[in-house]
């Protein structure tokens, strides 16, 4: 069985309580990346697909990114050494192992964590400026925007290895195993079935196949499957939960935003929306929220 959720193993020492969920975060992307890079080729870290940023990319820009953001909240401006580091991301580095980007990551939590085992709770709503520009913000708003940020490079790179080793595999020839060959189903958890059955039946029009266990099955193509079940832990999970592969993504988001769908928008280096998809990976990507907090998307496969 594996580790629950960083989350649910306690806090974290000497962080304040209002700050447990930064260091739950970035603890979480942590593992995530030992995970990936443990089983990621080295031929694959620096790779780019059609538009999309490389496992490299979006690793490096995570920590830096962070180290960045937690110099605002410091109340400082960046270093010409970060400024530097900032104008680098973008650029492959082929040299840099995983264990040398896992290093990376590692210390700039490691930073991180030390910074807000400092911080003041006193402090958290004290004014901050970003940027050049010095756009507003606040101690409390850099710290958890990091957080987040960091949780969106990890989950890029994690969906751009998935999307190239769909590629990789279908070019080798090796047996697969029992498990592989049998259909796999997704779970959908719901605080309030009744809504969540509202939002998957009225708004994306689906028709239920059975109701069991307090919950709903939804069938969709190919013999795939979804099970919305209830459960008090819904929405704690800030990761994509299921994605759905479509032919054509720019008519799948206009027929839903028709039925009420809101989109998600991002405007970070390396991930930028354009009217609610982002075309990266050798992919299209939408993303979307159910009433529960559950964080879909629906993908395109653009790569020829």
């Amino acid at each position: 069985m594996s580790d629950p959720e960083v989350w649910l193993r306690g806090p974290v020492r000497d962080v304040p309580p209002h700050l447990q969920p930064v260091a739950h975060s970035l603890l979480q992307c942590r593992e995530e990346l030992e995970r990936l890079l443990a089983g990621v080729p080295s031929e694959r870290i620096w790779r780019t697909n059609a538009n999309a940023a490389s496992i490299g990319f979006h690793v490096l820009h995570a920590a830096g990114s962070l180290d960045r953001l937690f110099t605002y909240a410091r109340g400082e401006m960046l270093s010409e050494a970060q400024r530097q580091v900032l104008a680098q991301e973008s650029q492959p580095d082929t040299r840099r192992t995983a264990d040398d980007l896992l290093t990376a990551f590692d210390a700039a939590v490691e930073r991180a964590l030390d910074q807000l085992r400092d911080t003041a709770e006193n402090t958290l709503t004290a004014a901050r400026e970003v940027g050049r520009a010095r756009a507003p913000s606040t101690v409390l708003g850099l710290l958890f925007h990091a957080a987040e940020h960091a949780q969106r490079h990890v989950g890029q790179a994690v969906t751009t290895n998935r999307l190239m080793g769909a590629t990789s595999t279908r070019l080798v020839d090796r047996e697969i195993s029992m498990l592989q060959q049998s259909p796999m189903y997704s779970y959908l958890p719901a605080k309030d079935v009744a809504r969540a059955r509202a939002f998957y039946e009225q708004k994306l029009g689906f028709r239920p196949l059975e109701e069991t266990g307090g919950g709903v099955v939804y069938e969709f193509g190919k013999g795939t499957a979804c099970f919305l079940y209830p459960t008090p832990n819904a929405g704690t999970n800030r990761a994509s939960q299921a994605f759905w592969r479509v032919a054509d993504v720019e008519r799948e988001v206009a027929e839903l935003t028709s039925r009420g769908v809101t989109f998600e928008e991002y405007d970070m280096p390396g991930m930028k929306t354009v009217n609610g998809i982002l075309t990266a990976g050798g992919a299209k990507t939408a993303w979307f929220t159910d009433t529960e907090g559950n964080i879909l998307a629906i993908v395109q496969d653009v790569r020829g």
